[in-house]
């Protein structure tokens, strides 16, 4: 049986009991505009801050490239999300959490019991607090309190915490960086002692070996040579681990949007090719130069301005190229492809130049080969090295600057107004929900005298059973 709402019967039950439903929405107003009137107010402080996005690990590419070793396992992800996440997870911690309610409960909360357990009081403390990552990854602590200065405060002692775990805790990446480059620089310490050693014995033992100046400056060039190509590996293995990382980040910019990431394959494009090859060409050109001619000479800084030229052209090229993608980072990726392709010519021309030379070597004598090969392990240790030390004071440098990384965007004020109650919206729900009782309150009488009538029809059924089988025919 469908039961409608009789709205003209109840608007008559109003009228007949006009008293009680005005004395029953008088009551619930009062008592709950009362209670309102009587709640705390509360006041909501934000501080927030995030992590800066690194262009590139400064060197770490090279140095494991150098050294011929996968440092990316050592090391892991570094990436503003991935740290963000990570802050998330320690300030919403539980170690955090108890830090925080050791110093902050007796004021945050009245009349604790002293049999209050932790439980329960982490349970509660996550009421006052709350943290949340944005999506442009910027991490916010919110603390809502009686108190303004007390919200301000305890929200700018999160951030605190997190940078005193940050150096106290956290093997951080300008640490580990340190460290690994240390041990990369004792590494090629040794090996360079060791050659040194036996190209002292080498000279020792054949102090008649007669070389001329001139397989002297070959072998001379082919050390600096092998030297300056170990160098230009490790920096376009750098350039091609940007890139990647460029990639990764615009694909997963066209995820979080719905939509699909089509990167042009620039190898298919024969103008860039034809740049690429010119650009090998005078790569290899400077390199053979540099046999004979210093960085002073016109004729090298001639050449080298004529790569530059060349390596514009390649990166005017790529941004037409990649002209149709709409990305806040797409001038970070053409600059990262340009580079890479750059790394990769000079790779090439290198490779090609040693090639020639090693030809060249063939036609002298073994004893100049064998010397030519200790003087080459020697001289391309030693620029090794240089450029090791170079990086290891790079990496001091970011060590002693690590806490950097955390860049505070906003400090914490202690809030001018209010947070809740919130007067407007609650009134609107005290008037509603007076209005209902009041409602109620006019209905179950005539509810009841109904259902007593009822009851009472039913009970003189039951005493006349004429009436009661009249009724069941």
């Amino acid at each position: 049986m469908e039961h409608d709402v009789n709205f003209y019967g109840l608007f008559e039950e109003i009228k007949k009991r006009k008293r009680l439903f005005v004395l029953a929405f008088l009551a619930v107003f009062i008592i709950l505009t009362v209670a309102l009137l009587l709640s705390p107010k509360k006041f909501t402080a934000t501080s927030s801050f995030f992590f800066p996005l690194k262009q590139g690990q400064g060197g770490m590419g090279l140095i494991s490239a150098i050294a011929g070793e996968e440092v990316g396992n050592l090391l892991g992800g570094g990436t503003s999300a991935n740290l963000s996440n990570y802050a998330v997870a320690i300030l919403e911690g539980r170690t955090t959490t108890d830090t925080m309610l050791k110093k902050y409960k007796d004021k945050v909360f009245d009349n604790l019991k002293k049999d209050v357990t932790m439980v329960y009081l982490r349970k509660e403390w996550g009421k006052v607090v709350r943290i949340e990552k944005t999506k442009d990854d910027i991490i916010e602590v919110r603390v809502t309190t009686k108190h303004p200065e007390l919200s301000a405060k305890i929200a700018n002692d999160y951030i605190d915490s997190y940078k005193g775990f940050a150096e106290k805790s956290v093997l951080t990446f300008a640490k580990q960086k340190r460290i690994y480059i240390e041990k990369q620089r004792d590494l090629v310490k040794e090996e360079l002692q060791g050659f040194e050693v036996k190209l002292l014995k080498f000279q020792n033992t054949n102090k008649v070996l007669d070389i001329p100046e001139e397989t002297k400056m070959l072998l001379s060039y082919f050390a600096e040579m092998q030297s300056v190509q170990t160098i230009s590996n490790a920096q376009a293995i750098e350039a091609e681990t940007r890139l990647k990382a460029v990639k990764d980040k615009l694909i997963q910019q066209a995820g979080k949007s719905g939509q699909s990431f089509n990167y042009p394959l620039l190898s298919t494009d024969p103008t860039v090719q034809a740049i690429y090859t010119e650009l090998v060409t005078m790569e290899m050109d400077l390199a053979k130069k540099r046999e004979t001619l210093t960085d002073e000479n016109p004729e090298i800084k001639r050449i080298q301005n004529n790569i530059k030229v060349v390596q514009d052209k390649i990166k005017e090229k790529i941004a037409t190229r990649l002209s149709s993608l709409k990305s806040s980072i797409s001038s970070e990726l053409i600059e990262a492809e340009s580079i890479a392709i750059a790394a990769n010519a000079k790779t090439n021309a290198f490779n090609e130049v040693i090639s020639e030379i090693k030809k060249r070597m063939e036609n002298l004598p073994e004893l100049g080969i064998e010397y030519g090969r200790l003087y080459r392990d020697v001289t391309v240790k030693t620029k090794v090295l240089a450029f090791i030390e170079l990086e290891l004071e790079k990496a001091r440098l970011e060590e002693a600057q690590e806490g950097a990384d955390v860049q505070v965007l906003d400090w914490a004020v202690a809030p001018d107004y209010k947070s809740a109650p919130k007067y407007i919206i609650s009134m609107i729900i005290i008037l509603a929900t007076s209005m209902l009782m009041a409602l109620m309150a006019v209905s179950i009488p005539s509810f009841l005298e109904e259902q007593k009538r009822q009851y009472q029809k039913t009970a003189g059924n039951d005493d006349n059973p004429a009436v009661s089988a009249n009724t069941t025919a």
